[in-house]
């Protein structure tokens, strides 16, 4: 088991697979962490250093924004409604070819 804190790990340094002579990172972790076991309070503090502005950059794609929907998907449907006087319900809902529908719901 290699050392999760060691940094950097480098590929010639990750065990091979079989006979391929194919480097691999299955099982070398302790957990199902992954590469989030190289995380120390250390590395926490060192990347606060980082930041110069206070910009948050966005990486979620808004649902509906791919268009036409992939592999025969239908455009997702976002429902908001009133479950009773002190709840208000959203239900999404999206299908493919051959499917019923999928729903996800949120709220109590």
């Amino acid at each position: 088991m290699i050392d999760p804190t060691a940094v950097p790990m480098r590929y010639d340094e990750l065990p091979e697979l079989g006979d391929l002579g194919v480097r691999h990172a299955w099982n070398v972790w302790p957990n199902s962490l992954g590469t989030l076991n190289r995380i120390t309070s250390e590395s926490v503090l060192d990347a606060l250093a980082i930041p110069r502005h206070g910009r948050r950059i966005s990486l979620d794609l808004p649902l509906g924004s791919v268009d036409p929907p992939l592999y025969g998907r239908t455009q997702f449907t976002h429902r908001v409604f009133d479950r009773n006087r002190n709840m208000v319900e959203d239900e999404l809902t999206a299908s493919r070819r051959g499917d019923r529908g999928r729903r996800w719901q949120t709220g109590g």
